[in-house]
């Protein structure tokens, strides 16, 4: 009986470090997100148009919320 209460708690601590592990990853990119389209706001029509992006795709994206 011990054993198989040891082995749901093992279970169970399993399951929350994965919830956690995935839920700091989201977070990170979140981050990531708002961090980038706020670097994208600031570039200038003549730095876009040098990597490629239309100012009018740049505000779109920056414009978007970090979650999306």
């Amino acid at each position: 009986m011990a054993e198989l209460v040891l082995r749901q708690g093992h279970q169970l601590h399993n399951v929350f470090n994965r919830v956690i592990k995935v839920s700091l990853a989201k977070l990170k990119q979140w981050r990531q997100n708002s961090r980038t389209r706020h670097q994208l706001s600031q570039l200038s029509v003549q730095q876009l148009r040098d990597i490629g992006i239309e100012s009018n795709i740049a505000k779109q994206e920056a414009k978007k919320w970090f979650w999306q």
